[in-house]
């Protein structure tokens, strides 16, 4: 990984990987998830307040991974000034939190 932080393959994926790449890197993201979700069992619901698992799987619920790229990438075109904003923020606090509050 050498220097690269959270979502910079994401980040280089807009300006040249295929779209099953981008795919690819958001199917990693949900399967990680996942797995927190079941490693936590029936402690799962003393996750939320102290880890983000509860609010992505939730918040992103319903939302499929052709849809996250998309929004994704309307995202970070349409704040240019944030290209070097983590994926995982963008996903947290753009799309999944304000998911919650609806």
């Amino acid at each position: 990984m050498g220097g690269s932080g959270p979502g910079t393959r994401y980040r280089q994926a807009l300006t040249g990987a295929s779209l099953e790449q981008k795919r690819a890197y958001l199917f990693g993201i949900g399967n990680v998830l996942e797995i927190e979700e079941a490693m936590a069992g029936d402690a799962y619901e003393d996750m939320r307040g102290r880890s983000i698992v509860p609010v992505m799987l939730e918040g992103l619920s319903g939302t499929g991974i052709a849809n996250l790229v998309t929004q994704l990438d309307e995202y970070y075109a349409d704040h240019s000034d944030q290209i070097k904003r983590p994926v995982i923020e963008v996903l947290y606090i753009e799309m999944a939190l304000p998911n919650l509050k609806k």
